[in-house]
């Protein structure tokens, strides 16, 4: 699994750099723990990146999931988007990932 880190305030500027990243990384085949612990501000585009990256990820046959700790800010804007209601249209499958930290051994460095 590769480790990759988001990083500082990111908005849907930041979006398409993330994304090409994350393609990267699925196309070579290895699954993605995502560190957000030095996440200071998110938008709502860059929660929509995350969940359609996981699944790209399921369709790619690769894991993907958030590191511990998962970063305030990410945690705060789950509610604010209405992700947390597992009523809602995306439902609890969405909201886990977001706020669940994924268990696994990252084997390489970042």
């Amino acid at each position: 699994m590769r480790h990759f880190d988001l990083e500082g305030a990111l908005d849907i500027r930041s979006v398409p750099e993330i994304a090409r990243q994350l393609l990267d990384h699925f196309q070579s085949g290895m699954g993605v723990l995502i560190a957000t612990d030095r996440l200071e501000a998110v938008d709502a585009s860059v929660v929509q990146l995350l969940l359609a990256a996981r699944r790209q990820a399921a369709e790619a046959g690769v894991s993907i999931g958030l590191a511990e700790p998962i970063a305030d800010a990410l945690q705060r804007i789950v509610p604010e988007i209405g992700l947390d209601d597992p009523r809602g249209a995306s439902g609890a499958a969405d909201c886990t990932f977001l706020t669940v930290p994924l268990q696994a051994e990252v084997r390489d460095s970042r």
